[in-house]
């Protein structure tokens, strides 16, 4: 099949979630259908990134990044101007009309079998679209977040606005969701809001997953004292975890382990973030093997208290051998029991119990990381989920047909 995949950044490298699950979901299919990425990208200062990915049968079309709400003041100014539209901040932030151009000149140019479109966001570009099969593969649903970043906001002029962003997320995403002929979800509760919330027609889950060979190799060091949380430090639901972490759970873990370190790796941390690190934090930053920095971790903690979807770092901390510490948030879409593949609290004295306890009990611990393997290994690998996008695109397809032939 001839499949137009549009989508924000490049699937590369693998430096974030999102990017983990679309090149691991679809650089298998490469090597038996023709797939066009469409993405923002610089190719002079990409071009390596994108050798490697023509390497892995990728047919990269590039669009010059949009500088839009790029700095501080710039957001600020934008998001008080948006206030006056209908358009979310983040669906203007990602719009350009070059991009859209481009697509439209593209399917002039050749056939396609389908759209595969990896982001919500940007079936923006689609709604004047309707002569191809539309595929959304949906890496959560995007108002869940928003409308979980209102209720945590405490500053009620923030509060009004997120409050105001979270309305047009949510009716964003009802209109865009009714262009596709079918829709993946990450998990079968975010599958069931989709078809509640929103009335998507046809829902399937693929799942997250991992490389077990990859993070199989690891070997950790069983007595170690430092609590590791991995994630991309660019995401604010995540500078928000580590920052709950450190101010709330991390001072009552010192009262019982004294000597005990935390490590917040990930790739751009702001500077709210930086500013955490002293005797007892580390702050990484972007490194080139994670697998060098968690083979250092006692247990993967996950204090995620706004999220959606499901957690990959979750699910390479089981592959590598490594017990989680998570809130129920963190934990959410991924097919696990309490107390049995990890340990759950969702309030600082309770995430602090279960670190310190899981910290001064080997058998837990072993029993922990025995279950997370199986579970990684048995329902999580990749090579098991991508054959699950070609029999989505299959699916698509079929719905297609059946739609243009009632019309």
């Amino acid at each position: 099949m001839k499949i137009l995949v549009i989508d924000e950044w490049l699937p590369y490298p693998l430096e974030t979630g999102k990017k983990i699950r679309s090149f691991n979901l679809l650089a298998p299919l490469a090597k038996q259908h023709e797939i066009n990425y469409l993405c923002y990208a610089n190719e002079r200062v990409e071009k390596e990134k994108i050798e490697i990915l023509k390497s892995r049968g990728f047919k990269i079309i590039c669009i010059p990044p949009v500088k839009r709400f790029d700095t501080p003041l710039r957001l600020a100014a934008g998001a008080a101007l948006n206030i006056f539209t209908s358009t979310p901040l983040v669906i203007r932030k990602h719009y350009s009309l070059a991009y859209q151009n481009r697509l439209v000149r593209l399917l002039s140019e050749k056939p396609f079998d389908l759209i595969h479109c990896e982001w919500t966001h940007y079936g923006n570009f689609l709604f004047k679209l309707r002569n191809l099969p539309l595929f959304l593969s949906s890496h959560n649903v995007e108002c869940v977040p928003w409308l979980r970043f209102y209720k945590a906001e405490r500053n009620p002029l923030k509060k009004a606005g997120l409050f105001l962003e979270w309305i047009k997320i949510r009716y964003f995403e009802r209109r865009v969701l009714t262009l596709f002929d079918h829709i993946s979800a990450v998990s079968y509760s975010d599958a069931r809001i989709l078809e509640n919330w929103f009335d998507a027609r046809s829902v399937d889950v693929v799942p997250n997953g991992v490389d077990t060979k990859y993070y199989g190799s690891i070997i950790c060091q069983d007595d170690s004292r430092m609590l590791v949380f991995s994630a991309s430090m660019d995401s604010f639901v995540n500078q928000d975890a580590a920052s709950y972490f450190v101010h709330e759970i991390l001072p009552i873990i010192k009262t019982k382990i004294p000597e005990i370190k935390f490590m917040i790796l990930g790739k751009n941390p702001s500077n709210r973030i930086r500013k955490l690190e002293d005797d007892h934090i580390t702050v990484t930053g972007t490194v080139s093997d994670i697998r060098q920095y968690l083979k250092k971790a006692g247990a993967i903690v996950v204090p995620l208290r706004i999220a959606g979807g499901s957690r990959l770092k979750i699910l390479e901390a089981f592959a590598a051998g490594i017990p989680v510490v998570s809130t129920t948030i963190g934990a959410e879409g991924l097919e696990v029991i309490k107390n049995k593949h990890l340990l759950i609290g969702d309030n600082p004295r309770d995430f602090a119990d279960r670190c310190i306890h899981l910290l001064g009990n080997a058998l837990l611990r072993k029993n922990l990381v025995n279950e997370g393997k199986k579970l990684s290994k048995e329902k999580y690998d990749w090579s098991a989920i991508s054959p699950k996008i070609e029999r989505a695109w299959e699916l698509t397809i079929n719905n297609y047909n059946k739609r243009t032939v009632l019309n």
